[in-house]
C-alpha cells in the first residue's frame, strides 16, 4: 500500500478523503485471509483508508509512547 501511495503523493487530501467503505472492507477481508491485494486497481482514497484502518487495527502503536512525547515537543518548538 505504501509503495502505491508514494506514486500518488501529489493527490490532494490523500488521508482526509475517505475511500468507499464497502471497498475498503473487502480489502481488509482479503488481507485478513492472507490474499494479495493489487493496490494499483484501487482509488487513492481507498488505499489510504485501508492503510489507516490497518494501523488502527494493530494490537500495539507503531510509535512507542515515549517517542510520542518527543514528537509533541518538536511540534511545540516550531
Amino acid at each position: 500500500a505504501g509503495k502505491e501511495l508514494r506514486k500518488r503523493a501529489h493527490v490532494e487530501g490523500i488521508f482526509r478523503i475517505p475511500g468507499r467503505a464497502h471497498v475498503v472492507g473487502s480489502m481488509v477481508e482479503a488481507a485478513d485471509k492472507g490474499e494479495e491485494i493489487a493496490m494499483d486497481k484501487f482509488e487513492t482514497a481507498e488505499i489510504a483508508s485501508f492503510l489507516k484502518k490497518f494501523f488502527a487495527l494493530l494490537p500495539a502503536s507503531v510509535i512507542p509512547s515515549d517517542l510520542v512525547d518527543r514528537f509533541g515537543k518538536v511540534e511545540k518548538e516550531k
